[in-house]
């Protein structure tokens, strides 16, 4: 399964989620509710060499879909999106990973960029 690229824009102080669902390279859903068999990881940076600016992982901030076996839930709070700086020109960069427990295989769910939109009201 190759990873799927959404582009997304953010509020700063707002909550933001999005599902990914998870499927084999044959297009077949993956049940993920058998989430002692996968580990998760998203990371936000400024570039590929920059420090992580936000990390999430299962049970803080990833969580498997309650709609669906093979949707995995991204959340970020209102205060971590705050902590995102403004992008006007260049969106951040973010991917999930999802890893068999065993560690045999590593999979790309998603990548893409973030876009900042500034929080005036805070």
């Amino acid at each position: 399964m190759s990873a799927t690229t959404n582009n997304i824009s953010v509020e700063q102080n707002v909550p933001y989620s999005f599902i990914i669902y998870v499927q084999d390279s044959s297009g077949n859903p993956v049940d993920v509710h058998l989430s002692a068999n996968y580990t998760f990881a998203c990371k936000i940076r400024t570039d590929y060499q920059s420090s992580p600016l936000v990390t999430l992982s299962l049970g803080s901030g990833i969580a498997v879909a309650s709609t669906t076996p093979w949707g995995v839930t991204i959340s970020l709070t209102s205060a971590q999106t705050l902590s995102l700086p403004v992008t006007a020109n260049s969106p951040l960069l973010y991917d999930v990973l999802m890893t068999a427990t065993n560690g045999s295989v590593n999979t790309m769910l998603a990548r893409g960029t973030i876009s900042v939109v500034g929080a005036i009201t805070r």
